[in-house]
């Protein structure tokens, strides 16, 4: 018998609102069960059928981006659906040592646990690890890729990433039938 109670306008803290007036609305494990994984068959229904890929955005640092990655790739994997996170570039100095030995973004590795998979480097393909206040060390594929100045970045190196990322985001995208950005 838990309740959720409602943190609105009209309760002068931020949250969901009561929009039928009743004061406390059902948890919402009792209002959308959880299923049980289906190993084997994809579920019917809610676009299932035609997965593809999803981009999360936000409009600052700490928005919940990942979070909200990480329970979309769980809600997707519970309703068999083959599923996997990617970030193309990530700057963080919070990272993951996968089994293959590649580093990648914490957050990534989160969420591809959250998918029921091993994370692997392809999922966060450049990751910058802040090491001054210029400069970043350059991970390529889970691979030291030297220390690099922002500017140089920006100017040098960035553009000639693009094709690591793209090639990335395509072996995911023909492994799992969604992949979550």
């Amino acid at each position: 018998a838990s309740r959720f109670v409602p943190r609105g306008p009209a309760s002068g803290r931020a949250g969901r609102p009561d929009v039928a007036g009743r004061g406390q609305l059902p948890a919402v494990d009792r209002v959308y069960p959880s299923p049980e994984p289906r190993r084997g068959r994809r579920r019917r229904g809610l676009a299932c059928d035609a997965m593809g890929s999803l981009l999360v955005l936000g409009t600052t640092s700490d928005a919940g981006k990942s979070v909200l990655t990480a329970g979309l790739c769980r809600w997707l994997a519970r309703r068999g659906v083959r599923v996997a996170p990617f970030k193309a570039q990530n700057m963080s100095l919070n990272s993951y040592v996968t089994r293959a030995g590649a580093e990648i973004g914490r957050a990534q590795a989160a969420q591809a646990r959250a998918c029921g998979i091993e994370p692997e480097a392809v999922m966060n393909p450049v990751l910058l690890k802040p090491g001054s206040e210029t400069g970043s060390q350059l991970i390529v594929l889970g691979q030291p890729a030297g220390e690099h100045a922002a500017r140089q970045y920006w100017n040098d190196v960035q553009s000639g990433l693009l094709a690591v990322v793209v090639d990335s985001y395509d072996d995911l995208a023909s492994r799992f039938d969604a992949v979550i950005c």
